[in-house]
């Protein structure tokens, strides 16, 4: 069974319309692992990727969804795990 929560969008299509977004949130994710400067600037980074290769909308999407849910499932994880 296909799980959308596991794939390289976390909880989100890899795709819209036949363009990968996937690098964009690759990106992303390594970024959070990373504690790239700050979670704000790595979300900025998100949302003009996926901007660049899609639309505003979508970017929009994208990026409303980590600023919420990047605190429940990535950020503070990381930022745990590194002290």
């Amino acid at each position: 069974m296909f799980n959308l929560c596991k794939n390289t969008c976390t909880c989100f299509v890899d795709s819209w319309f036949g363009t990968d977004i996937s690098i964009c949130c690759l990106k992303h994710d390594i970024k959070y692992e990373t504690q790239y400067k700050s979670k704000e600037v790595a979300d900025e980074e998100l949302f003009n990727c996926i901007r660049k290769r899609t639309n505003i909308a979508l970017a929009s999407v994208m990026w409303l969804g980590v600023r919420v849910g990047g605190y429940i499932a990535g950020w503070n994880k990381y930022k745990k795990e590194s002290r």
